[in-house]
């Protein structure tokens, strides 16, 4: 419980508050590395693995930026938080203490999935609005 009010104290402090819990797979076949907001740091997800990325909406004036790159492009996607907050709640994965997960791949081409939450590979066979989300831009890194 204190470790729950710690939590949602810091958070309320830094002005974000998290919207998803997205589990991305990486299916480009490169690895890959995803930024989040202004974040300084990217975390690392190599091919044919997933890792767990928190989204947040940040306070008013901060950009709301999701990026992916490997070594050879790099992708943008503006109105990512309005996709992934409408994610039906069926097609989420229910955890501990109220928690959600979604769970999603990136392709070759920067196109972002909806996935089963029971594997990460496997789109989702009817992806629902929004889906798949698509790169603003791709460069060559």
């Amino acid at each position: 419980m204190r470790l729950a009010c710690l939590l949602l104290v810091s958070t309320a402090v830094a002005g974000c508050s998290p919207v998803v819990d997205l589990e991305l797979y990486n299916d480009t076949g490169r690895e890959i590395f995803v930024s989040v907001q202004a974040a300084t740091e990217q975390l690392s997800i190599q091919p044919h693995t997933a890792q767990v990325v928190s989204l947040v909406v940040p306070r008013a004036g901060l950009a709301r930026t999701f990026s992916v790159s490997s070594s050879a492009k790099s992708w943008t996607y503006p109105g990512y938080l309005r996709v992934f907050a409408s994610v039906p709640f069926n097609l989420r994965e229910r955890r501990s203490l109220g928690a959600q997960r979604i769970h999603a791949k990136v392709d070759s081409r920067g196109r972002i999935f909806l996935t089963s939450p029971k594997d990460s590979g496997v789109a989702v066979p009817t992806q629902p609005p929004g889906f798949p989300i698509q790169p603003n831009d791709s460069h060559q890194t």
